[in-house]
């Protein structure tokens, strides 16, 4: 009993902290003024339809669901609201982000058996952490690698332990989005899960041949559109 109201204590608290920290974003801060917006709103007039191609080096993804949003939510622009629709939409998609890539680091956890409270605690924390809460608020793909990360290491762990071409297919699609995000992105995640498994690829050298196959396969196509696009 003891332990269930902990957790209802956290989830609680968890769900506030998130929900507050949400809205603040939204009434404070316009996405549009941030640091890299100017640069990188050519993808959004590109998927508008204004430009015929970006110009610019990342991937389109995570833009594109950007875009994706706006035309959901159409209906609600006018004559005088653009900054804040798109800051909203920005910051509506980033949030998705950011709850799926928690949803991967409490399975993670779990897995290294922390108590469900520990960790929506630590997310409770992590919803207010500076670095997190900008991440949360700019228009920059650092989220959308944040939400994808935990999914890839899960999905590799699960590799190692049975060899599964589902495992595999997944496992090349995620680290194919994530690689094609921002070549910074690239190089951060490529010596993570290089320290991470370094130990493993040597004892399953064959198992690595197949998954670099299917990966580049997989990255090349995308990377070919990204280039399409970007030009």
């Amino acid at each position: 009993k003891e332990v269930l109201n902990k957790n209802k204590i956290s989830i609680i608290i968890f769900l506030s902290s998130t929900l507050i920290s949400f809205i603040l974003g939204e009434l404070y801060f316009y996405s549009t003024r941030g640091i890299d917006y100017g640069k990188y709103q050519t993808y959004l007039r590109y998927f508008q339809g204004i430009t015929e191609s970006t110009g610019q080096g990342q991937g389109i993804l995570y833009y594109y669901l950007i875009a994706f949003i706006s035309d959901i939510r159409l209906s609600l622009l006018n004559n005088i609201n653009l900054s804040s629709f798109l800051s909203s939409n920005i910051q509506i998609l980033n949030m998705l982000l950011y709850l799926f890539g928690l949803r991967g680091f409490y399975i993670i956890l779990k897995n290294y058996r922390f108590s469900t409270s520990v960790i929506l605690y630590s997310f409770s924390f992590l919803n207010f952490f500076p670095p997190a809460f900008e991440m949360r608020l700019l228009m920059k793909p650092e989220i959308a690698a944040f939400a994808f990360l935990p999914w890839l290491v899960l999905l590799v762990d699960k590799l190692f332990q049975k060899f599964d071409y589902k495992y595999l297919a997944l496992a090349s699609v995620t680290a194919s989005i994530i690689f094609t995000l921002k070549g910074s992105i690239l190089g951060m995640v490529s010596l993570f899960l290089f320290i991470k498994y370094i130990k493993k690829i040597y004892l399953n050298r064959r198992r690595l041949i197949i998954f670099i196959t299917v990966f580049v396969i997989i990255f090349f196509s995308i990377y070919i559109e990204n280039f399409n696009v970007n030009q």
